[in-house]
């Protein structure tokens, strides 16, 4: 549809605008040990959205406090957090000033990466492909950050189109640059869908590969409902930008 694609194309152009919309941000609180015992002298750095690195250290009693330049609706940063004896940290730190942050001690092994705590969030996309033609997403995204970039989590999504619409749950992972998302869909098809007749249904899996900030899509699909000739099988494909 139409209405579509203008919709896609007006959310394009505001995104430009999201800068105007940025200023620091306070992040503030207290810096302790397992026991509860405050750790001077902590070294806490981020990387703000235009690639400043700004950050703070713990006075005699554990606390600190500074500003991050982010957007409205930025929820937390990505914090690294650096103390002689203890594991460096990477936390997503909410703009608050009440913030705790526990230290653990080098005498205690780790396995993996430092990750941080299960955040919800927005899955949002532009795409263009098979069957759908032009579609959007919408959805949600629940999982967890390591270090400044890399993300692992689930996400629920529909995503309507001038085609059909499909909606889908799985499991991805990304770092800065790349990354990956399996997921199971299902998918019926509308008026308008490319190479397919309408009012058919569809169940099946697909993946995504993140070339950031590009995203590209392959699916394989059996047909659930409908009668059209030649459809029992669907293979869809797309490029677009987001989840």
């Amino acid at each position: 549809m139409a209405s579509i694609r203008r919709a896609c194309f007006a959310l394009l152009l505001l995104l430009p605008c999201l800068p105007a919309c940025e200023g620091p941000r306070l992040i503030a609180g207290r810096v302790r040990d397992g026991a509860g015992n405050p750790v001077p002298h902590t070294l806490l750095r981020t990387r703000d959205d235009v690639g400043d690195v700004s950050g703070a250290r713990t006075d005699s009693a554990g606390w600190f406090s500074f500003s991050v330049f982010a957007n409205v609706i930025q929820r937390r940063a990505t914090v690294r957090v650096d103390a002689a004896g203890y594991h460096t940290r990477y936390l997503r730190l909410p703009f608050r000033d009440d913030v705790e942050v526990v230290m653990v001690p080098d005498s205690v092994k780790r396995r993996g990466p430092d990750w941080g705590d299960y955040e919800t969030g927005p899955a949002v996309g532009f795409h263009y492909g098979v069957p759908l033609r032009w579609s959007y997403t919408i959805g949600l995204t629940r999982g967890r950050f390591a270090g400044f970039s890399d993300y692992a989590g689930w996400v629920v999504a529909a995503e309507p189109g001038e085609g059909g619409v499909k909606g889908r749950v799985g499991y991805m992972r990304y770092g800065r640059r790349v990354g990956g998302q399996l997921s199971a869909a299902a998918l019926r098809t509308g008026a308008h869908a490319l190479t397919l007749a309408p009012h058919q249904g569809y169940a099946g899996a697909e993946a995504r590969i993140f070339l950031i900030p590009l995203t590209f899509t392959f699916g394989g699909y059996g047909r659930i409902s409908g009668s059209a000739p030649g459809d029992e099988r669907l293979f869809a494909a797309g490029i677009g930008v987001g989840f």
